[in-house]
This record gives structure tokens, sequence and C-alpha cells, in this order.
């Protein structure tokens, strides 16, 4: 589990007394970085956490005794201007902490390639992240990829930064092993830039305060 105490209560106040008055941030506050890699093209992106409770009644209780904890889930969407294709997939595997992406890339193949017999058309094309937006040649346009293989990214990390490098120490909350699990597109007739929608799930979030 990541780093959840952040800054004390008395530390905030410290800041603010510091400063002279409270920091209320805004969207245009907000950086949004891929491991190190800034997304400059993010348009929005939502989240939330749940860890769902079930309460436990004994017999003859009126009001609960215990309360299970389940497990839990971060789910959220994300948008971005369409760039290339193909454009996270690259801002991801250029990233320097993406070796366990390709690492993971490179076992899914191993296993999918595992006892089958391919040609090489098909493995040139067989790429992460290649297949959503290319099209195949050789194979008769029919592409067949093994359950374990993804073509979209894959554990990675999310770091959302509030405030600017000016500030010296400011919040922000991390995504850890980050899962794409779909992309879609959003194409107007009014002109407006088109849209990649991706929506993804995370092992665990992290908040970590005052700290660049």
């Amino acid at each position: 589990m990541l780093n959840n105490d952040g800054a004390t209560l008395g530390e905030y106040r410290s800041y603010v007394n510091k400063v002279g008055n409270k920091r209320y941030y805004s969207s245009t506050d907000a950086k949004l970085f891929f491991g190190d890699e800034e997304l400059e093209e993010i348009v929005s992106i939502n989240w939330q956490m749940q860890e769902p409770k079930m309460p436990l009644y004994g017999y003859n209780s009126f009001t609960f005794d215990e309360v299970a904890v389940g497990s839990r889930i971060i789910q959220g969407t994300f948008v971005i201007n369409y760039l290339i294709p193909n454009y996270l997939a690259k801002l991801v595997r250029t990233n320097a902490k993406s070796s366990s992406v390709e690492a993971e890339d490179k076992k899914s193949n191993d296993q999918s390639d595992a006892g089958k017999k391919t040609t090489t058309a098909a493995t040139a094309h067989d790429k992460p992240g290649d297949s959503v937006y290319s099209s195949d040649s050789g194979t008769g346009g029919k592409i067949n990829h093994h359950r374990a293989h993804t073509t979209l990214p894959q554990n990675f990390s999310i770091k959302i930064r509030y405030g600017s490098d000016k500030e010296g120490k400011v919040p922000y909350i991390t995504f850890d092993e980050v899962w794409l699990q779909g992309v879609a597109h959003t194409i107007t007739e009014n002109g407006s830039p088109i849209y990649e929608q991706y929506s993804f799930i995370a092992r665990d979030v992290g908040y970590s305060a005052w700290s660049r």
C-alpha cells in the first residue's frame, strides 16, 4: 500500500500561516504525469476509490455489531486530445520507469507464442498497443491475440500534481500499478478536437502532501 500519510493538520496550518493565505487549487493548477513524463494532451480525468463495507448483525441486534471490510478498487477515466496513433503506448514505453511494462509485455508474448507457430508478418504486427489502430497485413485481416496479451499500456504509475514548481513543495496524488481497460474516440461535427477516452483501474492510490 502506498504512503497515505501526507501532511499532518499541524503542518498544513503552519504552511498556511507561513504563506499568509489558504491555497485553493483549480484545474489550471493540475498537471498529470505518466511515470516522469508529463501528459500535456490531458483534457480531463476523474476517478473514484471504493472500499465496500458490510454491516454484521448478531442475533436480535437492532444495530450492527461489526463491519466487514471488502476489497479496495480504484477506477477512473481520462480524456486526451488525439495526437498520433498509439501515442499513449509510446509515451509509457519511452518513460524510464516503464521497464516493468516491457518485461510484462515480453512475458505475455512468450506465453502467447509458446507451442504456437507464427508467421514473421504476424509476429512483427503483434506489438503492445499497435493492433488497436494498425491494419494487419499478411493474415487476411484477422487478428487473434492470446487472452494473456494486452494491447493497452499496463503496470505504470499516474501522478497528479497540484500547483507550480515555483511554489516549492506541492501536494500530489499517485496511482500505483495502473492498467488501461478500454479506449474510445469522440468525433463531432462541430469542429472540436478529436478526443481519446481511456478507462483504467489502479492497484492503490497514495496522497503525498507538500513534496515536489
